[in-house]
């Protein structure tokens, strides 16, 4: 069986990497770093190495919980983050500006919201 590379989504960084990978017909899998980054949290042992998360990340792997994710599916949850997170600055600022309005001295008594 031949092998598959697992790698991690590093902004730009892994594009090099795709791009040999793909010249030399060698499957990869890119994983979400969100997807990575809850792999680790796995463990009650909080360890963290580089050989530690790819073990994880191959066990994962092996274990078919990796779902391979489209460019389009990815590119359609990431605007949906996106425009949660929009949603949210929004609603905290609209907060605060409310918080302002009905304790104006909170801010000073009480510190961050």
């Amino acid at each position: 069986m031949a092998p598959t590379v697992i790698l991690e989504s590093t902004g730009h960084y892994h594009h090099a990497v795709i791009q040999f990978l793909q010249e030399h017909s060698i499957s990869f899998l890119v994983v979400n770093s969100l997807v990575s980054h809850q792999a680790k949290n796995l463990s009650l042992r909080k360890v963290k190495t580089d050989m530690v998360d790819t073990h994880r990340l191959c066990e994962l792997y092996t274990k078919r919980i990796l779902k391979i994710i489209d460019n389009k599916e990815l590119r359609n949850l990431t605007r949906q983050f996106v425009a949660l997170t929009q949603m949210y600055v929004q609603i905290k600022l609209q907060f605060q500006a409310v918080v302002g309005q009905v304790f104006p001295d909170y801010r000073g008594i009480s510190g961050d919201l």
